[in-house]
């Protein structure tokens, strides 16, 4: 096999996709990134088994297909350093190794089993909505800081989404604290869905997003996973199982004083 690439293409593919490789795994193949050529596209993906990572960018000169897997660090920070404009790859399963061509240099790595990645996310069965970029971006902002990504407890260490017809929620506790954000669906959904996702997953579908108002994400949802397809990059993730809190017991219904007060006021005081 054999393609070559934008340097810069190539290198926020590799950064994106780090992301989610695992720095600590007892299965050394999931320190590496999976690779997958066809005639027109590179296809990158790196998973910790929690969450994964999948973009693709733009490939000339193919010749050959199929899947490869490189050390995911050594690979990303090798292209990030590369100066030229244009990078070559040839992949030679009979020596086991990718060579790697920017100007005059020249760098061999060897390459990892691709049989030992896991398998791709399944996509059967799927529930999928849209939402935009801003909206998904402002929900996530305003109901992470009230989670413990690391308490053994399920729904502290994640985020609540529920859909109700046109209504959207994301919600989050630490206990102490409560975050509620709703919003409308452009589509209303057909049925009541609850799910709990990672927080770090949610952390990381953030980074993905632009906050453009005219920019979508699709969600899609199915037994046991969740993905966000968003323009640079999609994130697919595991459910996290288990009962989220009754938080809307939590909220009153009624108040009895009501008052204003200038968000920059109180952010300030």
């Amino acid at each position: 096999m054999k393609f070559q690439c934008m340097q810069e293409d190539f290198s926020r593919a590799l950064q994106v996709v780090s992301r989610a490789v695992a720095t600590r795994s007892t299965l050394p193949v999931l320190s590496g990134i999976y690779f997958e050529l066809d005639s027109a596209r590179l296809r990158c993906l790196g998973t910790d088994l929690e969450i994964g990572i999948e973009t693709s960018i733009p490939v000339t000169a193919v010749e050959g297909n199929g899947n490869f897997v490189l050390p995911g660090k050594t690979i990303a920070d090798l292209v990030r350093k590369l100066s030229t404009e244009i990078v070559k790859m040839e992949i030679s399963e009979t020596a086991n190794q990718a060579i790697v061509k920017a100007g005059k240099s020249v760098f061999h790595l060897n390459l990892m089993s691709v049989s030992d990645y896991p398998s791709n996310p399944s996509r059967k069965e799927e529930t999928i909505w849209t939402l935009t970029d801003v909206f998904l971006r402002d929900a996530i902002r305003r109901t992470n800081f009230a989670t413990l990504p690391n308490d053994s407890r399920p729904f502290l260490s994640s985020i609540l989404l529920e859909l109700e017809g046109n209504r959207f929620r994301a919600v989050a506790t630490d206990v102490s604290r409560l975050a509620v954000q709703e919003g409308l669906l452009e589509t209303a959904a057909e049925s009541k869905i609850s799910m709990m996702v990672p927080v770090r997953a949610m952390q990381e579908v953030f980074k993905l997003l632009s906050g453009a108002e005219e920019e979508r994400v699709e969600v899609a949802v199915s037994e046991r996973q969740i993905m966000f397809r968003c323009r640079e990059a999609s994130l697919f993730s595991r459910l996290i199982t288990g009962q989220f809190p009754q938080y809307e017991q939590a909220i009153p219904k009624s108040s009895a004083t009501i008052a204003t007060i200038n968000k920059n006021d109180l952010a300030a005081a």
